[in-house]
């Protein structure tokens, strides 16, 4: 196990062989709204689906419980189906989704969290 530990951390210090620097406290940052964000999704994603069914009309008639993977599968295609054909239900999805990531995302932007080991002479501009 330590043998493993090790290794790990030597991994993570290949990128300073080349001269990347890291600011720490940007990655911890990064890291949090990553989190955050994907909290936020976890928490209300599941009535957003319901929101998603409901208006799709769309109905099982398979047992849950009585489920095997293979059927699993074929209804999950099945959703997919009935959301495809209802492409009011899927914008109207992603404008909810939309509007629960914007304030991760707009921290996200500011922190230039796609940028973490870019040089600073290659960061685009704020405009």
């Amino acid at each position: 196990m330590k043998n493993i530990l090790l290794i790990g951390c030597l991994l993570l210090m290949v990128p300073f062989l080349w001269g990347q620097e890291y600011n720490l406290g940007v990655i911890d940052i990064c890291w949090r709204i990553f989190l955050e964000a994907a909290s936020t999704i976890a928490n209300r994603g599941m009535p957003l689906i319901k929101d998603l069914v409901k208006c799709t009309n769309f109905t099982n008639s398979v047992d849950l419980e009585s489920m095997d993977v293979p059927m699993l599968m074929i209804t999950g295609f099945s959703f997919l189906q009935h959301v495809a054909m209802a492409t009011d239900c899927l914008w109207n999805m992603t404008d909810a989704v939309a509007q629960i990531l914007e304030p991760h995302w707009s921290r996200y932007s500011s922190y230039q969290c796609s940028y973490i080991g870019v040089p600073q002479s290659c960061l685009p501009l704020a405009g």
